[in-house]
């Protein structure tokens, strides 16, 4: 019987080291687009959301929502519904009637929300 330490070891019998977390979209493979939508999906799907709960949900690092979260402030889509003065990772994170709208829409395209698939 193969133990399941064994089945992670690699074909030299090394065991890989985890992927770095990435630091940017660029080197997370995604687009600025389909991180609005992931966002807009999670809090339709899952309701009000802290930013360090919304990026563990997505399985990204706070710094790369950060910037998206701050375009769909600014486009209207998404409010902060309150939070603790520590910082945008611990605003609560609310979608708007042109947010839900949004939301609506990508889920008609894709209605996957959760950990962001990104290459290793």
């Amino acid at each position: 019987m193969t133990r399941p330490a064994e089945l992670a070891l690699d074909a030299m019998g090394v065991m890989p080291e985890a992927p770095l977390a990435p630091e940017s979209l660029k080197e997370a493979g995604l687009t600025a687009g389909f991180i609005y939508d992931m966002i807009l999906k999670t809090l339709y799907a899952r309701g009000t959301l802290l930013g360090r709960d919304l990026a563990q949900f997505m399985c990204l690092p706070f710094k790369i929502i950060r910037e998206p979260l701050k375009f769909l402030k600014d486009e209207k889509c998404i409010e902060v519904a309150g939070g603790d003065l520590v910082g945008e990772v611990s605003y609560r994170f609310a979608l708007t009637d042109q947010g839900r709208q949004r939301a609506h829409d990508a889920n008609k395209q894709c209605a996957y929300a959760g950990p962001s698939p990104v290459p290793l």
